[in-house]
C-alpha cells in the first residue's frame, strides 16, 4: 500500500511539471468556406511581416503588435502597410517571423490572418490567392487620368459651392 500511494505521488508531481502545451488542446477547426467569407469581406491581401513587439495588453493578457508592408492586393482597399494586434499565448504562440510572407482579411474592420488563432482556422498566402482566384471580385484597374482630373474637378467645385447645391 505504502508503494503504490509513493507510485500515485510520484506521477502526481511529474504530471504537475509537464510542459504547458500538454494542457492545451483544440478541437478540430473547421476548414474556411471561401466562397462566403471572401465576397463578404472589406479587402484581401498578401504581405510581409515587417516588425513583431510583445508588449503587455490587459492584467492577464501579452499582445503582438504587427507591422505588415502589403506586397499583393487580392480584393478590397487597405493601405501598404498595415499595424494590428494578436493575443500572445506564451508558450503556445501564435509565433510570427519578421520577414514571412502572411495572408491577411479585413473583414467589418477586424483584421485577421492566417496563424493568429492558436486552434485554426488557418490559411496560407497560397490559399487566399487560389480563393481569390476563385471567388474573389476582380480587382478595379487604375483610373484613367482623365477621369481622376474629372472627379477631383467635381469635388472641388461642390466644396466651393456646397452651401449653394
Amino acid at each position: 500500500m505504502k508503494r503504490l500511494v509513493i507510485i500515485f505521488a510520484t506521477l502526481g508531481l511529474l504530471g504537475l511539471t509537464a510542459a504547458p502545451a500538454a494542457g492545451l488542446s483544440c478541437a478540430e477547426p473547421e476548414p474556411v468556406d471561401w466562397s462566403t467569407r471572401l465576397p463578404a469581406a472589406d479587402a484581401s491581401a498578401i504581405g510581409v511581416l515587417e516588425s513583431v513587439k510583445e508588449v503587455e495588453g490587459d492584467e492577464y493578457e501579452r499582445v503582438l503588435l504587427l507591422q505588415v508592408r502589403v506586397t499583393e492586393r487580392l480584393g478590397g482597399r487597405t493601405t501598404s502597410v498595415i499595424e494590428y494586434s494578436v493575443p500572445y499565448f506564451d508558450p503556445w504562440g501564435p509565433h510570427y517571423e519578421v520577414g514571412k510572407e502572411i495572408a491577411i482579411v479585413i473583414e467589418n474592420g477586424v483584421i485577421a490572418d492566417g496563424q493568429m488563432h492558436i486552434c485554426g482556422p488557418w490559411f496560407t498566402p497560397d490559399e487566399l490567392r487560389q480563393a481569390a482566384d476563385d471567388y474573389g471580385p476582380a480587382i478595379d484597374p487604375a483610373p484613367s487620368t482623365s477621369r481622376y482630373l474629372h472627379v477631383l474637378l467635381e469635388r472641388i467645385i461642390r466644396l466651393l459651392l456646397h452651401w449653394t447645391l
